[in-house]
């Protein structure tokens, strides 16, 4: 997943938009998407649950 997660970073850096950038890096890796979107979510959290954006 670690992978996974670094391509749909890269993907949303180089301008492809999030639900686009998610479908193609599910399919490209054989990952579920929703667990992608979790993984990717996660990183926007801190460990009380608030966001630290």
């Amino acid at each position: 997943m670690k992978a996974a997660l670094a391509h749909l970073i890269w993907l949303i850096d180089s301008g492809v938009e999030y639900p686009d950038a998610q479908y193609r890096t599910a399919a490209l890796f054989g990952c579920d998407a929703d667990a992608l979107q979790a993984a990717y979510d996660q990183q926007f959290t801190a460990d009380n649950g608030t966001t630290t954006e």
